[in-house]
């Protein structure tokens, strides 16, 4: 956007960093005004890990912004330079230390939009405690979330691709999760050394990121701990509502993986039992549990369980018998990704309170009652479930179980399901008549009675009979309720399940009224997710593995499970060996890099430093764009597979003299003129050769174009002779010459300058100066004064 310069501060002894920005950014009115407020929003930003704004302005039609200066280097050439450096633990520390300054930018309404290694300033400090500090830079075009609309109604795209988020690419409304998905491929890109997507376009890159799954650190670093893989997976989620919720979670839950918590102890009955699919987990108990060693008082203190899993949940809630429910009635499913974060705060505090997953299966009856409905609660998280039951009037348990359906309530309705109700007549206790006359009761003897339970309810010959008939109406209503397609889901259909690499690509055809779907492995649920595909990356080589989808509404109803899909995955073939052989040569400028054929590679790619160059099956490539200066090249091998060598040993090259014969030019004038013709100079001029200069006594001329108009040429004759023809010339054109003089009263030489009232000002310049006695200057400015040359080019040119 723009060129820094280290400047010193006119009535205060500091040194500030001066960002001018570039002329057609100050140019335009939509881009000033969007600069000046969002300017004016950044300088109210006061944190430590973030570049303080001290001031902003437009001089001459010229954009600035003064911020503190940081004496470092960035990250992105931190990384460049020292890649070995930038250790897993300095990482970590780079991404937490940045996450706290954008989430103080967040709670102060801005978002920085362009969050990127270039941006992250680290300086080294005295204090041994803090050996390192990191500051976010650049917040000059931070976005003020109360006039997002305002500012942006032009929809530019002013992110740097390779770290946008989808929501920028499409140009969607953003909110602070913008950054937090930049935070994630910062974090992958100083964890591998490459940006998240290495394509060869903008629109391949823009795909990428609205396409492709994020990449796994863990692939290209094998040494890093899979936990990051996730980490960075949920940062750079697509949807934005499965991002993390704030960069400092973000850089926890990276911190965790390289520092896991202990494990906390669980209950002995829970460690031997494995984990309930969601079908087990549904099911009602076929027997009462024993009664648990404590049970939680209202009043007393509770055992010590430690939380348990965090949302996002999955909760359902299931009442059964009574005479007047009519049958089980079902609360749910609620899906908490679906609430607020506060509801959905809410009912994980009311969990963590109850100390629900520390809770028996069942809570047993403290006292005799005449009721007999039971209510059962199941919460299932990241697959696995737990469900605690209890009598509604007869089982103590924690006020806080209460509190929670309540809430639950309040979000969905209960709706009828299940098995036929318990007939009216079972709660109370009949006499039951055998060939002899009464039999006793004994439901209630069990290890105390002397006699065998009676005949379950349900096999009775009478009741069958009712059951069978309620049966029948149930299936008709069933039918009737399928028919109107309001109240079932159909199975997902065409499942495949296709291994890629290490990776198994599970994908199936959209269901009309499915909110979203639930993938199970060999009966386990993975995941819920809202597309029609699911990447599972948790399998091993040379396992069989079986899928099945189910639909879940938002209604509630869940669909049965699809057929399903088996699959083996393959043992994965050994990565290609590291490219050898690779030569780099350099003509005007121009690097030509080759590099021997890997047997078993397919493509290749090029890197300059850190920067993919080149993807594709040739081992030669032209780099055409080299700026001056050393660089390293190297190129990976990619089989056909997918599987990466290696990287190749660095082909290191140094750039210099671009300007081929007129070299010497930019030698005797190096403020004026670029070292590199492609980038650009003083006050933004673009720079290069004359090849038919109109002067033609000189032997070279470059010339320099401003955004402003003026032009620059500077000129070199063979000898002095050719020198005093061009100054005759001149002479004849202009007014009287002058002497000119360099700051301090030195002589520079003579000036030259056009009579008032043309159509073009200019000035032409010779030396006295022994390196630079056979050269000219002219300037020229169409349209302007002769002061207002002076003014905005002669005095303070620095030559």
């Amino acid at each position: 956007m723009g060129t820094v310069y280290l400047a010193h501060h006119p009535r205060l002894p500091r040194r500030d960093a001066l960002k001018l920005l570039r002329a057609d950014l100050s140019a335009d009115p939509g881009f000033r005004a969007r600069f000046e407020r969002e300017a004016d929003l950044a300088s109210r930003l006061d944190h430590r890990n973030i570049v303080t704004v001290y001031d902003r302005g437009c001089t001459d039609e010229q954009l600035w912004i003064g911020m503190q200066y940081v004496e470092g280097i960035d990250a992105a050439e931190a990384l460049f330079t020292d890649p070995a450096g930038m250790t897993v633990e300095r990482t970590l520390r780079i991404v937490h230390e940045v996450g706290l300054g954008l989430d103080f930018a967040h709670r102060h309404g801005l978002w920085h939009r362009d969050v990127k290694p270039a941006n992250i300033l680290l300086a080294a400090t005295d204090d041994p405690d803090e050996p390192e500090r990191v500051l976010l830079t650049d917040f000059g075009v931070a976005k003020a979330v109360d006039e997002a609309r305002q500012l942006t109604s032009t929809g530019n795209m002013l992110a740097t691709l390779a770290y946008a988020a989808p929501e920028q690419i499409e140009s969607r409304a953003l909110d602070h999760r913008v950054d937090i998905y930049a935070l994630g491929c910062v974090l992958y890109e100083l964890l591998t050394g490459l940006v998240p997507f290495p394509e060869d376009t903008a629109y391949a890159t823009m795909a990428a990121h609205l396409n492709k799954p994020p990449p796994r650190p863990s692939a290209v670093v094998a040494t890093l701990p899979a936990g990051l893989d996730d980490v960075v997976a949920r940062a750079m989620a697509k949807d934005r509502e499965d991002r993390f919720s704030s960069c400092r979670e973000l850089a926890l839950a990276a911190r965790a993986t390289i520092q896991p918590p202990a494990a906390p102890a669980r209950p002995a009955a829970r460690e031997a039992s494995s984990p309930k699919t969601q079908v087990e987990s549904l099911r009602p108990p076929l027997t009462a549990a024993a009664p648990p060693s404590h049970v939680p008082s209202e009043t007393g203190g509770r055992p010590a369980v430690p939380p348990g899993p965090r949302p996002p949940y999955q909760i359902r809630v299931r009442r059964t018998g009574g005479r007047d429910l009519g049958g089980a009635q079902d609360l749910g499913p609620i899906y908490t990704d679906t609430l607020s974060l506060l509801e959905t705060s809410a009912l994980s505090d009311l969990l963590d309170r109850s100390r629900f997953f520390g809770l028996p299966p069942f809570l047993p009856a403290d006292r005799p009652t005449t009721a007999d409905v039971r209510q059962e609660i199941t919460v299932i998280s990241a697959g696995r479930s737990h469900s605690v039951g209890y009598d509604l009037a007869g089982s103590r348990r924690p006020p806080e179980l209460d509190e929670f359906v309540v809430r639950l309530e309040r979000l969905g309705g209960w709706r009828r399901s299940g098995p036929p109700p318990l007939p009216a007549s079972q709660p109370q206790p009949v006499p039951v008549h055998g060939p002899g006359g009464p039999v006793p009761d004994r439901r209630h003897t069990g290890a105390h009675g002397t006699g065998t339970l009676p005949t379950p309810w349900w096999k009775r010959k009478a009741v069958l009979a009712g059951v069978a008939a309620a049966a029948v109406l149930a299936v008709i209503a069933t039918l009737l309720v399928v028919g109107s397609g309001q109240d079932s889901l159909a199975a997902p259909s065409s499942v495949e399940a296709t291994p890629a690499g290490t990776t198994v690509e599970v994908s199936w055809t959209e269901v009309e009224q499915a909110s979203r779907y639930q993938v199970l492995r060999d009966g386990d649920v993975l995941d819920t997710t809202r597309e029609t595909a699911y990447t599972d990356d948790e399998v091993e080589p040379g396992e069989r593995y079986r899928y099945t989808v189910i639909a879940l509404g938002s209604n509630g109803l869940t669909s049965n499970a699809s057929s399903g899909r088996t699959v083996t995955v393959p043992q994965p073939r050994p990565p290609p060996p590291p490219p050898t052989g690779i030569s780099v040569s350099s003509v005007a400028g121009v690097v030509t890099v080759t590099w021997d054929e890997v047997e078993g590679a397919s493509s290749y790619n090029l890197f300059r430093g850190t920067v993919r160059l080149y993807g594709g099956e040739e081992t030669t490539f032209v780099d055409e764009n080299a700026p001056l200066g050393t660089h390293g090249y190297s190129v990976l091998a990619s089989a056909a597979d997918g599987t990466l060598s290696e990287r190749s040993l660095t082909a290191p090259i140094t750039l210099s003299d671009t300007w081929g014969d007129l070299a010497f030019i930019v030698a005797a004038f190096p403020e004026l003129l670029p070292a590199n013709p492609l980038e650009q100079s003083y006050q933004m001029s673009t720079c290069g050769v004359e090849n038919s200069p109109a002067d033609t006594h000189t032997d070279g001329v470059t010339v320099c174009d401003y955004p402003n108009g003026i032009h620059l040429e500077l000129l070199h004759y063979p000898d002095a002779e050719a020198l005093q023809a061009r100054v005759a010339e001149t002479t004849a054109e202009s007014i009287t010459p002058v002497s000119w003089g360099y700051e301090g009263g030195v002589d520079g030489g003579t000036l030259y300058e056009s009579e008032e009232g043309g159509e073009t000002t200019w000035r032409f310049a010779t030396f006295i100066a022994p390196e630079r006695v056979l050269f000219g200057l002219y300037v020229e400015w169409p349209g302007h004064t002769d002061d207002e040359l002076f003014e905005t080019w002669w005095f303070p040119a620095p030559f």
